[in-house]
């Protein structure tokens, strides 16, 4: 988490609609792939869903999601994703707090404009 501070793990879950997906195996490793399925399967949909954090410390937490432009990658070589263009991705609210001991939901917007349905990845941080 920010500012150089390393917080607990367990003090920030995702809700139960995000599955880890590649889990690292050496303890020291500080981050995790989560896949959240979106389940498109037409062209130019758009997808919203919802997600939500839960603060299980007695800190509130600031928060803001950035968009990462580098391609995501995956440790599991058996993955065909592929790239989702960061453009065609919003997250709602993009910034706040996470109040202490409480769960807050942000909402997932996905634009299939120009992609063909299958299996996307993108990096959020």
């Amino acid at each position: 988490m920010g500012d150089g501070v390393w917080y607990d793990p367990d003090f920030i879950r995702f809700g139960d609609n995000m599955e880890i997906c590649c889990s690292p195996e050496d303890n020291n490793v500080t981050s995790v792939d989560y896949r959240l399925n979106m389940a498109s399967i037409v062209s130019g949909d758009v997808l919203e869903k919802p997600i939500f954090l839960i603060n299980n410390s007695d800190m509130e937490m600031f928060y803001r999601w950035e968009k990462q432009s580098a391609i995501c990658s995956t440790s599991d070589p058996k993955n065909s994703w592929s790239h989702l263009p960061t453009e065609n991705l919003t997250i709602q609210p993009v910034m706040g707090s996470l109040n202490a001991n409480s769960i807050t939901f942000f909402k997932v917007v996905v634009q299939m404009n120009d992609v063909e349905p299958g299996e996307y990845c993108t990096t959020l941080r």
